[in-house]
């Protein structure tokens, strides 16, 4: 398995919109194929992270897409 770091997200925004966000990252990933998803806290923000089976031909696995900013 391949672990990715999808996205970060401010952790202090409206519950109701990292609800949203965070509901439908999730749905999105597990659409791709990924086998888990997680979110972690990291200095008040939240890291939304995905495992993916390391055979896995989709975009997804070949970091297109990928933010390689700080």
């Amino acid at each position: 398995m391949r672990q990715l770091h999808i996205l970060t997200i401010a952790g202090n925004l409206p519950l109701s919109l990292l609800d949203r966000v965070l509901t439908a990252t999730e749905q999105s990933l597990r659409d791709l194929g990924v086998s888990r998803v997680w979110i972690t806290s990291d200095g008040g923000n939240l890291k939304v992270l995905a495992e993916i089976p390391a055979d896995t031909d989709s975009d997804l696995g070949n970091g297109v897409g990928h933010n390689r900013g700080p």
